[in-house]
């Protein structure tokens, strides 16, 4: 090696150098100031997202340029109620007896009493260019690992009675599809229409359960005991391969 900037080209070529840099913010939300407010469901507290990048590079004797990057968000939706139901005869002085227990405690809470609702965006970029016999990069084609996930999770309870609950969780995986190599503004264009459309959905799979407990407490015959009961069906579904 002759000249200093095929010496400096060399030296760049085989020092093997990595850097890399992340930031994370996660579950950034607005806390309620006053406890004796009322919860609402549209309220700005009910809300947190999570933000989170990272990269990282190199570059060696056998590769010309690494580049990693890593991207990742969440929004995320929680709201839940105190249970106030309605009792009609909790003060009637008719069912005082304790055989009467169980008519004295019928109640019913009309409002549902948690909704969650997430949705997480997670995307991985790779391109890896290698270098030749003469440490270049010429006839040489860059490869490309890309992944874009759209991932949905939706949860409901209804306290109906003290004793009668009803729960639906539901879960959505979902890819969006990018276009083969570089990103380039038309590319862009194709991967924000897939992502309008929640992408191309993988998974799905759901379950809805019931629970009921046994009114035991109520009778003095059986007020020592409990008993409680659970019925739940589900729900999976798969895509296929493309041909």
């Amino acid at each position: 090696i002759k000249t200093k900037d095929d010496r400096k080209e060399f030296k760049e070529a085989v020092i093997d150098k990595t850097q890399q840099k992340s930031i994370n913010l996660t579950n950034l939300r607005k806390e309620c100031a006053n406890p004796e407010k009322t919860k609402r469901f549209f309220n700005i507290e009910n809300f947190s997202v999570s933000m989170a990048y990272s990269d990282r590079t190199r570059s060696n004797y056998n590769i010309a340029s690494y580049e990693n990057r890593n991207y990742s968000g969440s929004l995320a939706y929680n709201f839940s109620t105190q249970d106030r139901p309605w009792e009609p005869f909790k003060e009637a002085k008719a069912f005082k007896s304790d055989w009467l227990q169980l008519i004295k405690d019928i109640n019913f809470n009309p409002v549902l009493s948690n909704v969650t609702v997430r949705a997480d965006l997670r995307r991985s970029f790779i391109k890896t260019l290698y270098r030749n016999q003469d440490l270049g990069t010429q006839g040489v084609d860059a490869n490309y690992e890309k992944t874009f996930t759209f991932n949905r999770i939706y949860g409901l309870k209804w306290n109906i009675t003290k004793a009668i609950s009803l729960d639906y969780n539901a879960r959505a995986n979902a890819l969006v599809d990018e276009p083969e190599g570089e990103v380039t503004a038309e590319t862009r264009e194709v991967i924000i229409n897939n992502l309008r459309g929640f992408g191309r959905m993988k998974r799905f799979d759901q379950t809805i359960g019931a629970n009921f407990r046994l009114p035991l407490d109520k009778l003095p015959i059986t007020d020592w005991t409990n008993a409680d009961l659970r019925y739940s069906v589900g729900y999976i579904w798969n895509s296929g391969a493309f041909d």
